[in-house]
């Protein structure tokens, strides 16, 4: 469930969760993984992890330790997104 990081990103602005072709830089840093049923995981911050919740079925997103609540934080988010959002106009607003 790795997505790469678009050509020219640098690792401070790239999550796992970050599609390749979602131009938008990170929110912060990685807040919560988001896991499929095979048990692949992927961090992330909060804007690229709603838009992947959003996106995919089948997943779960949990907290990385130091930021308990950010897991709820970004299902919550990610109910107010549309799949695949970085690729319309609106998506493309800073709004996480």
């Amino acid at each position: 469930m790795t997505v790469t990081a678009p050509r020219g990103a640098t690792p401070a602005m790239t999550c796992e969760c970050r599609h390749r072709e979602d131009r938008r830089p990170c929110s912060g840093p990685p807040v919560v993984y988001v896991q499929d049923a095979g048990g692949s995981r992927a961090t992330g911050c909060k804007r690229h992890a709603a838009t992947l919740l959003a996106s995919t079925r089948g997943v779960a997103v949990y907290p990385v330790v130091q930021h308990s609540c950010e897991a709820l934080r970004t299902y919550l988010l990610s109910q107010q997104r549309t799949p695949w959002d970085f690729t319309t106009p609106d998506g493309l607003e800073d709004w996480s």
